[in-house]
Protein backbone atom coordinates (compact mmCIF):
# COMPACT_ATOMS: atom_id res chain seq x y z
CA UNK A 1 0.00 0.00 0.00
CA UNK A 2 0.88 3.64 -0.97
CA UNK A 3 1.17 6.21 1.44
CA UNK A 4 1.64 9.62 2.17
CA UNK A 5 1.27 12.16 5.03
CA UNK A 6 0.81 15.52 4.50
CA UNK A 7 0.92 18.41 6.56
CA UNK A 8 -1.56 21.21 5.65
CA UNK A 9 -1.48 25.04 6.19
CA UNK A 10 -3.79 27.32 5.88
CA UNK A 11 -3.05 29.52 9.11
CA UNK A 12 -3.57 26.50 11.39
CA UNK A 13 -1.83 23.25 10.70
CA UNK A 14 -3.57 19.88 9.92
CA UNK A 15 -1.82 16.57 8.94
CA UNK A 16 -3.55 14.58 6.52
CA UNK A 17 -2.80 10.59 5.46
CA UNK A 18 -3.58 9.80 1.80
CA UNK A 19 -3.54 6.17 0.79
CA UNK A 20 -4.15 4.37 -2.68
CA UNK A 21 -6.84 2.47 -1.72
CA UNK A 22 -8.92 6.64 -2.82
CA UNK A 23 -9.44 7.28 1.10
CA UNK A 24 -7.80 10.00 3.18
CA UNK A 25 -8.52 10.93 6.89
CA UNK A 26 -6.88 13.92 8.88
CA UNK A 27 -5.25 12.75 12.34
CA UNK A 28 -6.27 15.23 14.53
CA UNK A 29 -7.70 18.68 13.89
CA UNK A 30 -7.90 20.79 17.33
CA UNK A 31 -8.32 23.90 14.69
CA UNK A 32 -11.11 22.55 12.29
CA UNK A 33 -9.11 23.65 9.67
CA UNK A 34 -11.35 21.04 7.38
CA UNK A 35 -14.93 21.02 7.30
CA UNK A 36 -14.74 17.17 7.49
CA UNK A 37 -12.40 14.51 8.90
CA UNK A 38 -11.84 11.68 6.43
CA UNK A 39 -13.11 10.89 2.80
CA UNK A 40 -12.16 10.07 -0.70
CA UNK A 41 -9.73 12.01 -3.01
CA UNK A 42 -9.29 11.73 -6.74
CA UNK A 43 -6.52 13.11 -8.77
CA UNK A 44 -7.21 15.36 -12.00
CA UNK A 45 -4.41 16.04 -14.70
CA UNK A 46 -5.87 19.54 -14.85
CA UNK A 47 -6.28 20.46 -11.18
CA UNK A 48 -4.31 18.15 -8.71
CA UNK A 49 -5.47 15.73 -6.39
CA UNK A 50 -9.56 16.44 -4.85
CA UNK A 51 -9.78 16.03 -1.51
CA UNK A 52 -13.95 15.60 -1.25
CA UNK A 53 -15.91 14.77 2.30
CA UNK A 54 -19.28 13.09 2.22
CA UNK A 55 -20.53 15.88 1.47
CA UNK A 56 -18.38 18.32 -0.06
CA UNK A 57 -15.01 19.16 -2.06
CA UNK A 58 -12.63 20.17 0.68
CA UNK A 59 -9.37 20.59 -0.23
CA UNK A 60 -7.20 20.60 -4.09
CA UNK A 61 -3.48 19.80 -3.55
CA UNK A 62 -2.49 21.82 -6.80
CA UNK A 63 -0.68 19.69 -9.79
CA UNK A 64 0.00 16.97 -7.02
CA UNK A 65 -0.66 13.16 -7.36
CA UNK A 66 0.58 10.25 -5.40
CA UNK A 67 1.99 8.31 -7.79
CA UNK A 68 4.50 10.83 -7.74
CA UNK A 69 5.32 12.41 -4.39
CA UNK A 70 8.28 12.38 -2.53
CA UNK A 71 9.07 12.93 1.04
CA UNK A 72 10.41 16.71 1.50
CA UNK A 73 8.01 17.32 -1.45
CA UNK A 74 5.95 20.64 -1.16
CA UNK A 75 2.92 22.70 -2.84
CA UNK A 76 0.47 25.01 -3.00
CA UNK A 77 -2.76 24.02 -1.38
CA UNK A 78 -6.66 25.38 -2.35
CA UNK A 79 -8.96 25.28 0.19
CA UNK A 80 -12.57 25.02 -0.73
CA UNK A 81 -15.26 25.65 2.18
CA UNK A 82 -18.47 26.80 1.52
CA UNK A 83 -17.60 30.33 3.67
CA UNK A 84 -14.56 31.27 1.58
CA UNK A 85 -11.58 30.03 -0.60
CA UNK A 86 -8.32 30.54 0.71
CA UNK A 87 -4.60 29.73 -0.39
CA UNK A 88 -2.06 27.73 1.52
CA UNK A 89 0.62 25.17 1.14
CA UNK A 90 1.53 21.68 1.92
CA UNK A 91 4.67 19.30 2.44
CA UNK A 92 4.76 15.73 2.08
CA UNK A 93 6.32 14.58 5.89
CA UNK A 94 6.21 10.95 5.09
CA UNK A 95 5.87 8.73 1.55
CA UNK A 96 5.79 4.85 2.14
Amino acid sequence: MTTANLLLTFGNKVQVTIEDNGKWVASGDPYQVLQEDSGTWAYHPTAGTELSGKRDLQIILVGWSLSTAFNGQEGTAYRVPQEKNELGYFQVQLFI
